[in-house]
C-alpha cells in the first residue's frame, strides 16, 4: 500500500506523464472516434442505398420474394445462363449476389419442411448484401410462421412458448454506485500496472 501510495505522488507530480495518460486521451479519442463515426455511417449508407445487381434461380417458387426484390431504386435483375458459374459472375462484378430458391419453398412448412435459401456474394468489405436480402427472407418467415400457427390453432402465448421455450431473464443487482466504483478501480488498476512498468 505505501508502495502504491509512493507511486501514485510520484505520478501526479509529474505532469508529462499525466498528460500524455489522461489529458492528450481525452482530447485526442473523441476527435478519433467521431471521425471513425462519421466515415463509418457514410460507408453504412452508400453500402444500403446502392442498386444490387442480382441474379436468381427458382423465382417461380417465391412469387413474394420477386415481388420484394422488384424495387429499382434498390435493386437490379440481371439475365444469366442456366448453368452460369456463380463465383465467376460475382467475382467479374457482373452481380452482387445469387439467390437460389429450392422446389419445397413453401408457406405451408409442416407439409414441406424447412427452406433451404442459398445466398452467394462475395462477403469481403462492407456491402450488406446478406443484411438487405436476409431482411427480405426473415419477413416472409414470419408470415410462413404465422400460416402454421394459425393451422395449429395456437393463440398468442402458445406462439411464443413454441419459438423460445425457455428465457433466460437477466437481473443485474449491483447499484449504479457499485458498478461505477468497480470500474474505476479497473482503471487505477492499469494506471498502477503502467507506473510500475515505467520505473522499471
Amino acid at each position: 500500500m505505501v508502495s502504491f501510495s509512493k507511486e501514485l505522488k510520484e505520478l501526479l507530480r509529474d505532469r508529462k506523464t499525466l498528460f500524455f495518460m489522461i489529458a492528450l486521451p481525452l482530447l485526442i479519442f473523441p476527435v478519433i472516434f467521431g471521425i471513425a463515426g462519421f466515415v463509418g455511417k457514410q460507408a453504412i449508407d452508400k453500402a444500403e442505398t446502392k442498386i444490387l445487381n442480382y441474379g436468381l434461380v427458382g423465382g417461380s417458387y417465391a412469387p413474394e420474394i420477386v415481388e420484394e426484390l422488384s424495387q429499382p431504386d434498390k435493386f437490379r435483375k440481371i439475365d444469366m445462363e442456366v448453368n452460369a458459374d456463380y463465383r465467376s459472375i460475382i467475382s467479374n462484378q457482373i452481380v452482387d449476389f445469387v439467390l437460389v430458391i429450392p422446389e419445397n419453398y413453401s408457406a405451408q412448412v409442416l407439409k414441406n419442411g424447412q427452406a433451404n435459401l442459398k445466398l452467394y456474394f462475395n462477403d469481403a468489405g462492407l456491402n450488406l448484401v446478406y443484411r438487405r436480402v436476409n431482411a427480405i427472407v426473415n419477413s416472409q418467415a414470419e408470415k410462413f410462421k404465422q400460416v402454421a400457427f394459425e393451422s395449429l390453432g395456437l393463440d398468442e402465448r402458445q406462439q411464443q412458448a413454441l419459438i423460445k421455450p425457455i428465457v433466460l431473464e437477466k437481473i443485474n443487482t449491483a447499484d449504479k454506485r457499485e458498478n461505477w466504483g468497480k470500474k474505476l478501480a479497473g482503471c487505477c488498476l492499469i494506471c498502477y500496472l503502467f507506473c510500475v512498468c515505467k520505473g522499471r
